[in-house]
């Protein structure tokens, strides 16, 4: 992972436009319920306010890094948006988020506990678990804006893949302003926008900006980068798959990865490489072989030509006779036999 100071500052830039742009302003802070908008996100030149925000230097074991000194972007404007204000932004055209922006108050914070998320699947989602890894799982569905602050479950312009140790370091912080609102009733602006490189699917990291308004940043004030890495593992952003690093990697840490385990599925196969079956996928059956297109193995997730010898071997209880085609299969997640490559 390299220095990311260009992606960041577009990053930031786009989330600077979209919160100027949508937010109402306003003198000062005025009473009112939560106000939710889900915007369009839109292009927008740097503001001179990023002239400081000098390199992300590349990851080399700490969680997170500060930005601009812990000084956030966020314009007068911004500042003066009305309390309860939420603005998500739109996912771009890739499906990823592009940035959640809040004025955190007693009037967004939730009454009873989060609703599942699980039927959200962000970019770059692979469910594969590590056995060093907390929780095993290694990618969770991270809010941008947490749950503790602005009520929001599911919604899915508010929810990236995110690695276990980059949800987890981020608590404390989400914590602070949680804790800050409730003891003293006061507001926070608050903003939380992904860093994507390029087209890939996994955010690099997540900047968090925070300030309290009332008591201009007195006691809470913060603009920090944490990088979306697990240590023992080695991610490739551009889909989110993963493998346990390697010696000279990053993330490399020996200590973990020693009699690691590693399952799970990610890009259409499990750990053990079986293709990973799409039920949804319709295809059609016959009992009589002799009518069969194709042969299915349903333990290996391999699919055979009728007269391939291996098919012929195939258990009674793993063998499907298909009358589908090649293409309608392979949509399914049915991998070709290598020994007749049907």
């Amino acid at each position: 992972m390299h220095a990311i100071r260009k992606t960041l500052l577009a990053a930031v830039a786009v989330a600077l436009a979209l919160s100027m742009a949508l937010l109402p302003g306003c003198s000062g802070i005025t009473s009112g319920t939560p106000n939710v908008t889900v915007s369009a996100s839109s292009s927008a030149t740097a503001s001179p306010l990023l002239a400081s925000v000098g390199d992300i230097p590349a990851y080399s074991g700490a969680a997170y890094v500060t930005v601009n000194n812990s000084k956030p972007f966020f314009t007068a404007d911004e500042l003066a948006s009305a309390a309860g204000t939420e603005v998500y932004g739109e996912l771009d055209a890739l499906g990823r988020c592009t940035g959640a922006f809040a004025i955190v108050g007693t009037e967004t914070l939730p009454t009873d506990e989060r609703g599942e998320i699980s039927s959200v699947h962000p970019s770059g989602w692979q469910h594969v678990e590590y056995s060093f890894v907390d929780g095993l799982a290694l990618y969770t569905r991270c809010l941008l804006i947490a749950y503790s602050l602005t009520d929001e479950d599911a919604n899915e312009c508010n929810l990236v893949t995110g690695t276990r140790s980059m949800n987890l370091a981020q608590t404390d912080f989400e914590q602070e302003v949680a804790s800050y609102v409730r003891d003293t009733g006061n507001h926070v602006a608050y903003r939380a926008t992904p860093v994507f490189e390029g087209d890939n699917l996994l955010c690099t990291g997540i900047l968090l900006e925070a300030r309290s308004i009332e008591d201009n940043g007195k006691k809470v004030e913060f603009c920090v980068f944490f990088y979306n890495v697990e240590p023992g593992v080695e991610i490739d952003y551009a889909t989110g798959a993963n493998k346990l690093a390697e010696a000279g990697s990053a993330t490399y840490n020996a200590k973990l990865e020693s009699g690691a385990t590693v399952s799970g599925s990610q890009n259409g196969v499990t750990a053990d490489g079986t293709p990973i079956i799409d039920e949804s996928v319709t295809l059609a059956f016959t009992s009589n072989a002799s009518e069969a297109a194709y042969v299915l193995n349903t333990k290996t997730g391999k699919f055979h030509t009728p007269d391939c010898e291996n098919a012929a071997s195939i258990s009674k209880y793993n063998v499907k006779y298909t009358t589908s085609t090649r293409d309608e299969i392979v949509r399914a997640g049915y991998l070709a036999a290598s020994c007749c490559n049907p």
